[in-house]
């Protein structure tokens, strides 16, 4: 009984998945981690930057995050690959929300002082 508990406890908490061989550029990462680095994030306008979908937890809640157009399928693919293999929780998602936590209908990026931010639309 208490080796199922400790299964059970584990099962949602910070485990991360095998280091996945994503390319010579992207770092391993974690179970649903923030993939972007700094680079990822610059730019000169509102049109090098776009909205990116990313899984924040095991209940498969939804955060969206500002990115340059030019690295969103790298970033995207290895985001994916560092879920892989990521325990599933069954509970219930939060609502989509961006980056800074507010939940909207739709989100958009724009270029807020030289770094792609996402914002929530109402």
């Amino acid at each position: 009984m208490r080796f199922l508990l400790a299964i059970v406890l584990v099962a949602c908490g910070g485990q991360t998945s095998a280091p996945i061989d994503a390319g010579p550029d992207v770092p391993a990462l974690a179970c649903f981690a923030d993939g972007r680095e700094p680079a990822d994030r610059q730019c000169s306008g509102n049109g090098d930057c776009a909205v990116l979908d990313r899984q924040s937890d095991c209940c498969g809640s939804v955060e969206v995050d500002g990115v340059r157009i030019d690295r969103v399928d790298a970033i995207h693919e290895a985001e994916l690959a560092g879920d892989t293999g990521c325990e599933v929780c069954k509970c219930a998602p939060k609502p989509t929300a961006d980056e800074s936590g507010q939940t909207g209908t739709t989100f958009v990026a724009s270029c807020d002082q030289g770094v792609c931010t996402a914002h929530a639309q109402f």
